[in-house]
């Protein structure tokens, strides 16, 4: 537009399932629907799951064999999500504490030891704090 940068968000769009294909058709019918020309879409960021990036046949790959000039990224905080639970993996203490998380997450804490609250506590990797209208844990 007049040699412009512009960055929109759409919408959300209802798919029946979570494959590549239903995601695809769904991103070229919300195109279509509104008069969005394929060829001005030059950017597809996504939070790098499989269905998303596979090499094969991930939505990216799907778009990039209809405009291979396509950019595909992978949201910054999805990777460092993914990454933060791969390397907690590989720490016994990290995974003693994700069901307490999680179920701060979720906010119950019916089934949860009390000992396990202090655990979550007393860990320096972590800060509870009281959450307003908010489900999440800062780190």
């Amino acid at each position: 537009m007049n040699g412009k940068l512009k960055i929109l968000f759409g919408g959300n769009v209802k798919v029946s399932d979570g494959k590549a294909n239903t995601i695809t058709a769904a991103i070229l019918k919300y195109m279509t629907e509104h008069n969005i020309s394929f060829d001005n879409l030059i950017g597809f960021a996504s939070d790098g799951a499989n269905t998303m990036v596979a090499r094969l046949n991930g939505v990216s790959t799907q778009l990039k064999n209809m405009n291979p000039w396509i950019v595909s990224v992978q949201c910054a905080a999805h990777k460092l999500a993914l990454d933060v639970v791969h390397g907690a993996k590989t720490m016994p203490y990290l995974l003693e504490m994700q069901r307490p998380i999680n179920s701060v997450y979720y906010g119950t804490f019916s089934n949860i030891p009390l000992l396990d609250i202090r655990k979550l506590r007393n860990c320096k990797l972590f800060s509870v704090r009281k959450l307003r209208n908010s489900k999440s844990l800062q780190m």
